[in-house]
């Protein structure tokens, strides 16, 4: 990512130092034309690169997910998933089989994580909001109070708490019952 990040820079830089040689007096530095044609670059490929992620979250809409029949949605909380290279932004949904994340439209990678409950080996919290899950692969989450959410899922390993008892940590949200289809949203009441 980052080698096509210099090489937009270097390449909107020559562009930008031919059009500047035309423009500069005899006088300007070399140094000073090199230099300007590279801040040139790195605003055109840092604004290419908004744009981009502008247009991909309005031409593609966030994934929706019908929820496997027998399945009941218990809480949900803003979150970010590590795939591959990209962190991807969108909402964990706590389910009674395990956790699910759907991204928003926004990202590279729109597809959907599901970690089983009966799969997870164990959770450490990284930092403070940071997540490691162990599972049938691991997973890596940003969420509210990631400690809080360890405990919590020891805890439900173990068999010594409830899923509901997710809803007690800051960040997770009741879902209104009988909501079926999971999609994010801003604020989970949406419908």
């Amino acid at each position: 990512m980052w080698r096509r990040f210099l090489l937009g820079v270097v390449l909107w830089g020559v562009v930008s130092a031919i059009w500047l040689e035309g423009e500069a007096s005899p006088e300007t530095p070399l140094a000073l034309t090199v230099g300007l044609a590279l801040l040139f670059g790195v605003v055109l490929t840092v604004g290419s690169v908004l744009a981009w992620v502008v247009w991909r979250g309005a031409t593609h809409p966030a994934p929706t997910e019908a929820l496997p029949e027998g399945e009941r949605l218990i809480a949900t909380a803003l979150a970010n998933h590590f795939s591959g290279w990209e962190g991807r932004g969108g909402r964990l949904f706590v389910t009674d089989v395990g956790l699910r994340f759907v991204p928003h439209g926004f990202n590279y990678d729109l597809s959907t994580a599901t970690v089983p409950i009966s799969s997870v080996v164990s959770g450490t919290a990284l930092n403070e909001r940071m997540l490691r899950i162990e599972a049938d692969r691991p997973h890596t989450f940003v969420v509210p109070e990631a400690e809080m959410v360890s405990l919590w899922l020891r805890d439900v390993i173990r068999g010594d708490r409830s899923l509901e008892a997710v809803l007690d940590i800051d960040g997770f949200e009741a879902v209104p019952a009988g909501r079926r289809r999971l999609r994010f949203r801003a604020r989970p009441t949406d419908g």
